[in-house]
């Protein structure tokens, strides 16, 4: 980040897969010269109809990329723990879809991620479902204990209830659960201190 464009640079990623390129919904997320993608503009769109230019820093549609790769993989990653989870009781996928689908759309992905944006933009963690960070913390340690005890890998959700755990520990239990992103920034902060730190310990030894 913080990066300027060289002149007439022009940078960006591809947030669609290879079929998609030229097809309505492609998406190439653009940063760099704003001149130059405005005179480019009508050739971009011809790869990728939802071309869209973030901004002048080179590096935002990376951060953009990366940040809807975690969000696509914490989310497959959550459809397969589920499947591997009713798998254990001999339970076919195909079985469970439906009733995942339902919940997904109508709980997961409602229309309450716009709310959640602003609040997160405010540092406002409302409880507006009655389920609260506390509630969700205890789930999370049944869910990490059932999954154990299934003999499946619990480390995903091990690691979600152990910073849920944080911030009740820090009294925001009666928090929504959207209050753990303060647990998730503070723990890039550590680990980012760490990493200088070791850099910083190899470089003197060497």
């Amino acid at each position: 980040m913080g990066r300027s464009p060289r002149r007439d640079y022009l940078d960006g990623v591809i947030m669609a897969g290879p079929a998609s390129i030229g097809r309505p919904e492609a998406m190439i997320l653009y940063g760099g010269l704003q001149i130059s993608y405005d005179r480019h503009e009508e050739t971009l769109k011809v790869l990728a109809p939802n071309s869209i230019f973030l901004d002048q820093d080179t590096g935002v549609p990376t951060l953009y990329d990366m940040a809807m790769l975690g969000l696509l993989w914490a989310t497959s990653a959550g459809w397969l723990h589920a499947f591997a989870l009713v798998g254990t009781a001999g339970i076919k996928a195909t079985t469970f879809q439906p009733y995942a689908e339902s919940w997904f759309r109508n709980v997961v992905a409602s229309e309450q991620s716009d709310q959640l944006a602003v609040n997160i933009d405010r540092g406002e963690y409302p409880d507006t479902f009655g389920s609260s960070l506390g509630l969700n913390a205890t789930g999370l340690a049944l869910l990490t204990r059932a999954s154990r005890e299934a003999g499946i890998d619990a480390n995903m959700f091990s690691a979600i209830q152990a910073l849920a755990e944080q911030r009740v520990a820090e009294g925001r239990s009666a928090d929504g659960f959207p209050s753990l992103i303060e647990a998730i920034k503070r723990s890039s902060i550590q680990g980012s201190e760490e990493n200088t730190s070791v850099m910083n310990d190899d470089f003197i030894s060497s």
